[in-house]
């Protein structure tokens, strides 16, 4: 073993002892990494050190391994795959009383609350089919197993669809279930139930009450049998014209305005019936309409109406007068005369005529637009003596102007075979002309009554209207006409008239006041065919008023 050198500078201890321990350290070469010595310590402490590490992982191996192995020795210990048992597994059906299979095989039926119970082999591990059949239902079929760690299963079948054979009297008919139109009667058809319900079928047919019926299901694979008969319907018939808003009458008898749908009686069928519209400033209109004598649909008339003319209806008292418009003529009364565009611009002059017997004239001052008016014509006695009185008294110059105009005018109009006379009172005397006596009506006489008429004056004396007509009757005239303004007393007149040895022709009163008279003046004038005239105004006779002029 080779000694150590002492440093230089190093006390020496020779003198001291030293332990065993201290010895062997001394005694121990130090070691040293600068040389091949150094090295081969290094590589075996590397080595020392991965042999320590291999022994503890293979013996943490080993303790993972018997903990796996203990651990799954417990689980077999409980896994009821490892013994011989069954597990239970809850079939639920809708509806209930379903047939169960299993793989083929019927294993029971579902109770009536639709539960039924399996026992599952826990040694079988394959998939395994589970069917539910019903003869009114789709067969369902589910998978299931062992393994799948399901409890249960619910299960909802669905209804197989429903046929139905429907038939209807009279065949042709809609036939409808729900809201669903499903063809024409006879037909026989399938109906998806999704659930245990009354199917309500309808049929329909234009002319028909609709029919319907609850239907039951029918027993599973039969087809229901279905046979409806249905009720005629009234006749309907609709009504709508233009313009809208007319009356309409059926047969005659009002039904309402249009649009609207009337109801026929079943006896109208096979028959034909009038339809009539009329609505105010259009011309009337009426339609045959043929009811058919099988129910149908809905009977249907449209009525256009044209825009009235503008019509006057004439009526002459006494009827049958021979009528002139405007100067044409239009034939007799009561006559229907239509006016024309230009007419309506002006006063349409009127005339009447019973030859040999009755004449009147008048002036319609206008005439409502698209509308019929009806006019009354009152014609005076054809006479062979008229006479015309003027009553002077109390007469405005105007109103005076207005009579004398117009006793001209009725002059004018007389035929040369009557006779006549223009009879006045002035200051309380008498006046005749052209003659103290009626003369006939040539243009001669006519001409010196116009010269007796522009003579006369009005004044400021009493009236006497019933001396006047007092005077007038005394001439025997087969016509008067009275023109004044005066009020009339009643019992003078009345004894006017009263004389036996009197003739009472027809009077014409003309005037411009309306108290001439009261009530009993107009009666008394419609009890002797007379007329009470207002020049410019009106004429009632008979209880008839006309705008009439001269």
């Amino acid at each position: 073993m080779p000694m150590l050198e002492r440093s230089a500078g190093q006390p020496s201890n020779r003198g001291a002892t030293q332990s065993p321990q201290a010895l062997r350290a001394a005694s121990r070469p130090a070691p040293s990494t600068d040389g091949p010595e150094g090295e081969s310590s290094g590589l075996l402490d590397q080595l020392r050190r991965e042999r320590i590490a291999v022994k503890a992982g293979i013996v943490s191996g080993f303790v993972l391994a018997l903990a796996l192995s203990v651990y799954f020795i417990a689980i077999s210990a409980s896994d009821p795959l490892g013994n011989d048992a069954t597990v239970p597994f809850i079939v639920v059906s809708e509806p209930p009383g379903v047939d169960v299979y299993l793989d083929g095989e019927r294993v029971g039926k579902t109770s009536e609350t639709g539960r039924l119970t399996l026992q599952l082999d826990c040694n079988n591990t394959d998939v395994r089919w589970l069917e539910l059949r019903h003869p009114s239902y789709l067969e369902a079929r589910r998978a299931l197993s062992a393994y799948s760690g399901l409890a249960g299963m619910e299960i909802r079948l669905r209804r197989k669809p429903v046929e139905f054979h429907v038939e209807t009297r009279p065949t042709g008919a809609e036939v409808w279930i729900g809201e669903q139109l499903m063809g024409f009667s006879p037909l026989t058809t399938r109906v998806l139930v999704e659930r245990e319900a009354p199917v309500r079928l309808q049929a329909r047919l234009a002319g028909y009450q609709p029919a319907v019926q609850e239907l039951a299901l029918p027993p599973p694979g039969q087809t229901g049998q279905v046979e409806l008969f249905l009720t005629p319907q009234p006749p309907q018939l609709q009504i709508s014209t233009d313009p809208p808003g007319a009356m309409v009458r059926l047969n005659g008898e009002e039904r309402g305005l249009s649009p609207l749908t009337i109801a026929l009686d079943e006896s109208l069928r096979g028959k034909r019936i009038t339809v009539s519209a009329a609505v105010e400033k259009f011309d009337p209109v009426q339609q045959e309409v043929d009811v058919p004598e099988k129910p149908g649909g809905l009977l249907k008339t449209h009525l256009s109406l044209r825009p009235a003319d503008t019509r006057i209806v004439i009526h002459t008292i006494p009827p049958g007068g021979e009528l002139r418009v405007n100067g044409r003529r239009v034939g007799r009364s009561p006559q229907t005369v239509t006016l024309s565009p230009g007419e309506l611009a002006r006063p349409i002059a009127l005339e009447g005529l019973v030859p040999g017997a009755y004449y009147g004239r008048a002036l319609l001052p206008s005439a409502v637009q698209h509308a019929t008016t009806h006019v009354q014509l009152p014609l005076d006695f054809f006479a062979r003596c008229v006479v015309f009185a003027m009553d002077c008294s109390t007469a405005r110059s105007d109103e005076f102007e207005t009579q004398r105009a117009a006793v001209k005018e009725q002059v004018h109009l007389l035929e040369p075979h009557q006779r006549f006379a223009v009879l006045a009172v002035v200051d309380g005397r008498r006046f005749v002309g052209p003659e103290p006596e009626p003369v006939l009506a040539t243009n001669e006489q006519k001409i010196r009554a116009y010269d007796r008429l522009d003579a006369l004056r009005p004044e400021s004396g009493t009236a006497d209207p019933a001396g006047l007509l007092k005077e007038a009757l005394a001439l025997r005239p087969d016509t008067v006409w009275i023109y004044t303004n005066s009020t009339i007393d009643r019992a003078a007149w009345l004894a006017a008239t009263g004389d036996p040895r009197l003739k009472v022709p027809a009077v014409q009163l003309v005037s411009h006041s309306l108290q001439v008279g009261g009530e009993w003046l107009r009666e008394w004038l419609d009890a002797n065919n007379g007329t009470l005239t207002l020049p410019g105004s009106v004429v009632v006779s008979s209880g008839i008023e006309l705008s009439l002029r001269k």
